[in-house]
Formats: structure tokens, C-alpha cells, sequence
């Protein structure tokens, strides 16, 4: 028997005083699958969506953040500006571990609260019908413990290489590398509740979309 999902369902959770229903879901996937692009799709269709990279980056420039950051790694993660540096703190943190995980406990907590602070919102909206949280490390962030369904995106191994290349220009070495400080696919798609195929067009992913929003947000 497998063990109970500790993650709380919607109807487990009693809703805030004042509050409504509010479907969240998670995007789960390898990088390079088209994470962004279903919670985009979703967001087209009417769902909040949370960006985990955009609230770390943006977080990078709170005065608290960057001093935790140069207390760890030292003023040379630092640009010429005097903020932090991403392309410089990231080849620190992809390349050992440990690092990652430090920088990782200084940002989670503050992306965490803010994706809180914005689901509460959310759910004093009365138009607001789902929400999706869109983060390359939603499991190891322990965010998936803020949804109710999680979407694994499948694409082929070769089909995110041609997509990484394009765009990130890493060769599949690398594409291992960065995917080695994740937890693999194969625990990403035990996890999931809807298995979304992404290795044809773009147009049949946002009807793949129309799907699940029709399943988990119609009235």
C-alpha cells in the first residue's frame, strides 16, 4: 500500500473566514520541458500564477537577502552595482552542492512567504478560480505542501536538449549536471496527479491546458 500524501487537499483544508475554494497547482518536470509555458497557458485562461524564479530574483535585491548572500559567498558574487551577481553566485552553486543548499535556505523561506502572502490574496478574490505555483525546485522547496494537484509536463530527453541548446546554449552534459542537483523525473512523475505530454506543438499544449483547466477550475 503506498503511503499517505502528506500534502493537503482542498477539501482538507478549511478555507480562511471570508475565503473561497481555490484549486493550486504545481508544475512539475525535467528543465527544458515547458514548465513556464503550461502555467503561462494557465494564466491566459484566468489562474494567478507564481513565478518561484522572478520572486528569487527579485529577492536578490532586498538589502537583508544580499547580506546573507555576501555573508556566505563573499563580496565577489557582487556586480559592479553592488547586487548580487546571478551569473556569479550560480557558478558557485552549481558546482558544489553544499553551496546550493545554503543559498537554498536563505531563499526559500522568503519565496515561500511570498507565494503564501499571494494565495491568501487570491483566495478573497472572488474571480479567482486556480492558482499555479511554477518552480524548477517545487519539491525540494517543499511547495508542493501549498497544492492541491500537481502536473508532470513529459517531453523527451532530445526534444529539451534542442530546446536548452536554443536557448541556454548547455550541451547535454550540462543539462545532467544542473538536473543531478533535482530530485529525478521518475520521483517528479510518482508525485504527479496529470501527466502532460509537451513533445509536439505549442497549440496542442494550450489545448492540453484547456483540459485541465476545464477539469479543475470549471464552475
Amino acid at each position: 500500500m503506498s503511503p499517505p500524501d502528506p500534502r493537503p487537499r482542498a477539501d482538507d483544508v478549511a478555507p480562511a473566514e471570508g475565503a473561497r475554494p481555490l484549486v493550486v497547482v504545481g508544475i512539475l518536470g525535467g528543465i527544458g520541458s515547458g514548465k513556464s509555458a503550461v502555467a503561462r497557458a494557465l494564466g491566459e485562461l484566468g489562474a494567478v500564477v507564481f513565478d518561484a524564479d522572478r520572486i528569487a530574483h527579485e529577492a536578490l535585491g532586498r538589502d537583508a537577502v544580499r547580506q546573507a548572500i555576501v555573508a556566505r559567498f563573499g563580496d565577489t558574487v557582487l556586480g559592479d552595482d553592488g547586487q548580487v551577481d546571478r551569473r556569479a553566485l550560480g557558478a558557485i552553486v552549481f558546482r558544489d552542492r553544499a553551496a546550493l543548499h545554503d543559498l537554498e535556505a536563505i531563499l526559500h523561506p522568503v519565496v515561500r512567504d511570498e507565494i503564501e502572502a499571494g494565495l491568501a490574496r487570491a483566495r478573497r478574490d472572488p474571480d479567482r478560480r486556480l492558482a499555479v505555483i511554477d518552480a524548477p525546485l517545487l519539491l525540494e522547496a517543499g511547495l508542493d505542501a501549498l497544492c492541491d494537484h500537481l502536473v508532470f509536463v513529459e517531453v523527451d530527453e532530445t526534444t529539451r536538449l534542442e530546446r536548452i541548446k536554443h536557448n541556454r546554449d548547455w550541451d547535454l552534459d550540462e543539462l545532467r549536471r544542473r538536473e543531478s542537483f533535482q530530485k529525478n523525473l521518475n520521483e517528479k512523475r510518482r508525485r504527479a496527479d496529470t501527466m502532460m505530454d509537451n513533445n509536439s506543438s505549442a497549440s496542442t499544449l494550450k489545448a492540453r491546458v484547456r483540459d485541465v483547466w476545464q477539469r479543475l477550475a470549471a464552475p
